[in-house]
């Protein structure tokens, strides 16, 4: 890949950066800048196709499959890419659910499933990633929505809207 002029002042050499979402929108372009900034990239995502996608595209990346919302495998891949790269330095807390359905059509089970991917998973990924990070240090960010501001208007989405505040304040 050719280096972006911006990337000059961007650098990010041999961070072990750990992006969930990571296969696809926000996560994909999120790899992508940090792998040419130079870090040493991890995509976790829940969708397998689109991580063995992403991963021919960041070949220079390691990918693993993860549902952030389940506790036990968060902290068993926390540990794995500690333990494989000796650290984490930056997580990029990107994993998103949305199911865009009017408020009186949502289903419990599509409210818990957003609440459990966008804030569940948000925190069980952020708590795994600081125990690695207490000793050296590190960064987490969350990425919230401007959807979390200004509601909905046209666009139903009220669980995905009120996770998104949630990172939001």
């Amino acid at each position: 890949m050719p280096e972006n002029a911006g990337l000059r002042a961007f650098r990010a050499d041999g961070l072990v950066t750990v992006i969930t979402g990571g296969a696809q929108g926000i996560g994909l372009a999120c790899a992508t800048l940090f792998t040419e900034a130079g870090a040493q990239v991890v995509l976790l995502d829940s969708n397998a196709g689109a991580l063995e996608a992403a991963g021919a595209r960041l070949p220079q990346a390691k990918a693993r499959l993860l549902d952030v919302a389940d506790e036990a495998a968060v902290e068993g891949a926390f540990a794995a890419i500690a333990a494989e790269h000796g650290r984490i330095d930056v997580l990029v807390n990107n994993a998103g659910l949305a199911i865009r359905k009017p408020s009186l059509e949502l289903s419990l089970a599509d409210w818990n499933a957003v609440v459990a991917v966008n804030l569940t998973g948000a925190f069980l990924c952020a708590r795994a990633a600081a125990r690695h990070m207490t000793a050296r240090g590190g960064s987490i960010v969350n990425t919230a929505s401007i959807m979390g501001l200004s509601g909905g208007g046209l666009y139903p989405n009220i669980s995905y809207q009120a996770t998104k505040v949630a990172w939001s304040t």
